[in-house]
C-alpha cells in the first residue's frame, strides 16, 4: 500500500511537471468521455427507459391507415367507440387531440394550448389525480361537458398551486368549465405533452356525423395475454366491417396497431442512434490519441526506467508505476468528462 501510494504521488508530480502534455491528454479525454456521456444519457432516457406509466409495455398506438395518409397515425371517434365496444384483444381505449382555448380572466385574455379527450384516454394510460377527478362518461353529455382538468404546471403557474382552486371556473372561448382536477407532476400525454388542460371532447364520440374526423391521437392497452399481432389482425376485421357498414366514411381504410413506445420515440430513433454512433467513434479516436501521446511519452523516458532497472527496480515495480500514471490520468480525463456532459 506504501508503494502503491508513493506511485500515485509520483504520477501526480509527473502530471504537474508537464502541463502541455496534461492538459492537451485531459482535453481529449474529457470532450470524448463527456460528448458520449451525454449522448448515451439522452438514449436511454428517450430509447431505453419504458414510459412512465403502469405496464407501459402493454400500451399501444391505434390508428386508421389510408394510402392517402402513410405515415400518420389517426383515427375517427366513432370508428374507436365501434372498437372499444367490439374488440376482445383490447382492455381499454381512448383518444385525444390538441386544441387552443382562448382563456379570459378579467379584462385580458391568452390562448392556452389544450387538449379534448375521452374519459377513456386517463384510464388506459393510467393516470390518476393528484387533486379532484379526471374526466368521466358523464361530462361526454350536453348537460355536463363544461368541467376542466389542469396540468400541474398550469395550476402553478396560473392558480399557484391553490388546492382551492376546485369547483372554480374559468372561461374558455366564452364558456365556463368547472376546474374538477389537477394532474400529478410530470404527467404528460403521449403526442400531446405540451396541453396544460384538459376538457371531454365538446361532441358525443358516437356522433355518425364526426366519423371522417380522423385528427385524434388513440392509445389502447392490450387485454392480459394479447400480442400486438393478435391485436392488429383482430383492428383490421373491425375496419373491414366498419367499411360494410359505413362505406362513404370507411371504404379504403384499414388498421395498425404498434407499441406506444415505439410509436413515440420512432421518428427520433434513426438521429439518435446516428449520433450516439458518432460519439462513439469520437471516443475511440481519442482514446487512440492519448495512447500515442503516452507512447511517445513513454519513448522519452527510456532512460529514466534504464537507471531505474539498473539500480534493481523489479519490471512489475515499473508497470505499477504506468499503470498507476495511466489510471491517474484517466480518473481526471473521466472529472473533466463529467463537465463537459
Amino acid at each position: 500500500m506504501t508503494a502503491l501510494t508513493a506511485d500515485l504521488r509520483f504520477a501526480l508530480r509527473q502530471l504537474l511537471r508537464r502541463p502541455g502534455f496534461t492538459l492537451l491528454a485531459l482535453a481529449t479525454l474529457g470532450l470524448g468521455t463527456g460528448a458520449s456521456a451525454a449522448m448515451f444519457g439522452i438514449v436511454d432516457r428517450v430509447l431505453l427507459r419504458p414510459l412512465p406509466f403502469p405496464a407501459s409495455g402493454r400500451l399501444v398506438a391505434l390508428c386508421e391507415t389510408n394510402r392517402s395518409l402513410e405515415g400518420f397515425c389517426v383515427a375517427s371517434p366513432p370508428n374507436v367507440e365501434d372498437w372499444s365496444r367490439e374488440s376482445r384483444t383490447l382492455a381499454s381505449v381512448g383518444l385525444g387531440r390538441g386544441w387552443t382555448f382562448t382563456m379570459r380572466d378579467g379584462g385580458a385574455s391568452e390562448g392556452v394550448s389544450s387538449g379534448l379527450a375521452t374519459p377513456g384516454l386517463f384510464r388506459t394510460l393510467g393516470i390518476t389525480p393528484l387533486i379532484g377527478r379526471l374526466l368521466t362518461p358523464d361530462d361526454l353529455t350536453p348537460s355536463g361537458r363544461h368541467v376542466a382538468v389542469l396540468s400541474a404546471a398550469f395550476w402553478q403557474s396560473r392558480f399557484g398551486g391553490d388546492r382551492q382552486v376546485l369547483g372554480r371556473f374559468i372561461s374558455l372561448d366564452g364558456d365556463r368549465y368547472e376546474i374538477v382536477g389537477v394532474l400529478r407532476p410530470g404527467t404528460e400525454i403521449p403526442h400531446l405533452g405540451w396541453a396544460r388542460l384538459w376538457v371531454p371532447l365538446p361532441f358525443d364520440p358516437r356522433d355518425e356525423e364526426n366519423r371522417r374526423w380522423r385528427g385524434f391521437v388513440t392509445i389502447g392497452r392490450l387485454a392480459d395475454g394479447v400480442t400486438v399481432a393478435e391485436a392488429e389482425s383482430e383492428l383490421r376485421a373491425l375496419q373491414d366491417r366498419l367499411a360494410l357498414r359505413h362505406p362513404e366514411t370507411n371504404r379504403g381504410w384499414s388498421a395498425r396497431v404498434e407499441p406506444l413506445l415505439d410509436s413515440v420515440v420512432g421518428p427520433v430513433r434513426p438521429t439518435l442512434l446516428v449520433f450516439l454512433g458518432a460519439v462513439t467513434l469520437l471516443l475511440v479516436v481519442a482514446c487512440t490519441n492519448v495512447a500515442n501521446l503516452l507512447i511517445a511519452r513513454g519513448v522519452a523516458r527510456e532512460r529514466e526506467f534504464a537507471v531505474r532497472a539498473a539500480v534493481g527496480a523489479r519490471p512489475l515495480a515499473l508497470f505499477r508505476l504506468l499503470a498507476v500514471e495511466s489510471v491517474t490520468l484517466a480518473l481526471l480525463g473521466g472529472v473533466a468528462g463529467l463537465f463537459v456532459a
